[in-house]
């Protein structure tokens, strides 16, 4: 994730430099009178074109990537509880590959996320709110790999890829109203893992050798599709994965109101 960070980060403000060429070949070409009755302001719809092209391209309205990378050291953290809400912006999360960082990744420009102590326990905060309306960029996070985190993670319309197979979890509450939900499963979880959605579909995805029981509420709208090669339905409506390990399974809980349910 942090490679992938840093390409965007050197990647540089293209679009823009481009037009304003084109604009100074179209000026001097005036002043030379080689194109007739031209009228620079004519060009005004260019201020539609060019930040519409920009969102397309890079996903943001801003000039440039800088100052949309963090890191923070972990240092003698040893539990960790990760809030964002993250509205219309799209989440993607997982782990790092180092033990040396507490957390890092992209965020929105100008809204670096919050951090409180507390002991050996670290609270961090990521809100849309304190984030500049005009700012559309992906939130990409990476977490610590070797301690327990607990999540909680909500959008209006953005969508949340959380691929928690290298995190040690302890909880995860995750919400969206018309955004999907992709979710890969963690090796263990202490407590209980709940996913729910309005509109958005739920896809969660059980790694080879991962134990886990997952209940899904029935809904009148909602449809689950599970590969039934992989998954077993016990009596009560539980779908659970069996190892040959004895490992605690993991407890996941979805509620999808008229979205479908997707069990990899």
């Amino acid at each position: 994730m942090t490679s992938r960070s840093q390409t965007k980060q050197q990647r540089g403000p293209i679009l823009w430099p481009v037009v304003l060429v084109i604009v100074g070949v179209f000026l001097l070409l005036s002043n030379f009178l080689l194109l007739g009755d031209f009228n620079v302001i004519d060009l005004w719809p260019l201020l539609l074109i060019v930040p519409g092209l920009q969102l397309l391209l890079k996903g943001d309205i801003l000039l440039g990537d800088q100052g949309r990378t963090f890191g923070i050291t972990r240092g003698s953290v040893e539990s960790g509880t990760l809030d964002v809400q993250a509205g219309d912006i799209d989440l993607t999360l997982g782990a790092l590959e180092g033990p040396e960082r507490l957390i890092a990744g992209q965020y929105a420009a100008q809204t670096r996320p919050q951090l409180e102590s507390m002991g050996t326990h670290a609270h961090i905060l990521m809100h849309r709110s304190q984030t500049p309306w005009y700012s559309m960029a992906g939130w990409e996070i990476g977490m610590a790999p070797n301690m327990p985190w607990e999540l909680i993670l909500g959008t209006h319309i953005g969508q949340i890829d959380w691929d928690a197979s290298g995190i040690i979890l302890d909880r995860a509450l995750i919400s969206t109203g018309l955004g999907d939900v992709r979710f890969v499963c963690p090796p263990e979880a202490i407590g209980e893992i709940h996913i729910r959605s309005t509109l958005g579909t739920i896809q969660i995805v059980t790694p080879a050798n991962t134990p886990v029981r997952i209940e899904v509420q029935h809904r009148r709208f909602s449809k689950i599709h599970a590969d039934m090669d992989r998954y077993h339905l016990s009596d009560d409506g539980i779908y659970f994965v069996e190892t040959d390990h004895f490992d605690q399974e993991v407890r996941i809980y979805v509620d999808s109101i008229v979205g479908d349910v997707y069990l990899i």
